[in-house]
């Protein structure tokens, strides 16, 4: 039993390097669209690549496609990652039932481990690039990017948690295709209040996709104008990371309480 978690951990962890390829082809994209541009600044090139939804081009779906792909494939690599561990151990797990609590836990922490390592592998490749590049940095670079970081972390890891206590209870693909069917209806209700009721844009806060696109937030650290135009009124950094913490821990603990009344799979 213990060979067979090490491999799958080990499968998992080489799965997450595909995110390098993705990390890869994403800075050069936003670095020829950066030179056009004569921007050399290394925060900018993350939230092109990372922190960035142009608002008046969701319908042309190209941008969606640039949001949205590495976030589909981390999702598809760990849709299925609770339900293994639990079926595998489903004897042990569901005969001790004190246990449950902080086996669940521990799996759970795991997940969010693999979402830290897959973008933690990105956001390096990144930056390195934009190194070798010559792109300029200083602290307040490092301060947008390491928001930007955990943004992105907890967003995915909030889907990543539902899909997998969606899948303890109902079949894995329809769990997976749910879970990315919401993450794109967010994106275009989000240009459908845009496009047709602006009045009520301010709604965007309350879905978590806003939470990570940083341009679209009030703050002193968003420059560069002439990319993001688009901005919403007191939408702050901080509330943005309560609000993903919240519903992360939220989930976690309906998660731990729906498992501990869970029969055995």
């Amino acid at each position: 039993m213990l060979k067979v978690s090490i491999l799958k951990e080990s499968n998992i962890f080489k799965k997450l390097l595909v995110g390098i390829i993705f990390a890869f082809f994403l800075s050069l994209y936003h670095i020829d669209v950066m030179n056009a541009c004569n921007y050399n600044d290394i925060d900018l090139l993350f939230m092109l690549s990372y922190g960035n939804l142009d608002i008046d081009s969701i319908k042309y779906i190209i941008p969606i496609f640039f949001l949205i792909i590495p976030q589909l494939y981390l999702i598809f690599v760990l849709k299925d990652y609770l339900y293994i561990a639990t079926s595998r151990n489903a004897i042990y797990v569901f005969t001790r039932n004190n246990s449950k609590s902080s086996w669940l836990l521990n799996k759970l922490v795991h997940l969010f481990i693999y979402v830290m390592i897959y973008y933690l592998i990105q956001f390096i490749t990144v930056f390195l690039i934009g190194f070798f590049y010559g792109f300029t940095f200083n602290h307040t670079s490092i301060i947008i990017i390491g928001i930007e970081y955990i943004l992105i972390i907890l967003l995915n890891y909030f889907y990543i948690l539902i899909l997998n206590i969606m899948s303890l209870s109902i079949n894995i693909t329809y769990s997976f295709f749910i879970t990315i069917s919401v993450s794109i209806f967010q994106i275009f209700t989000i240009g459908f209040l845009y496009a047709f009721h602006f009045t009520s844009i301010n709604l965007i806060k309350l879905f978590p996709i806003s939470q990570a696109i940083i341009p679209w937030h009030t703050s002193h650290f968003i420059k560069y104008t002439d990319f993001f135009q688009f901005k919403i009124n007191n939408f702050m950094l901080i509330d943005s990371m309560l609000y993903l913490l919240i519903i992360c821990t939220s989930s976690i603990i309906y998660a731990i309480y729906n498992f501990k009344n869970m029969d055995i799979i």
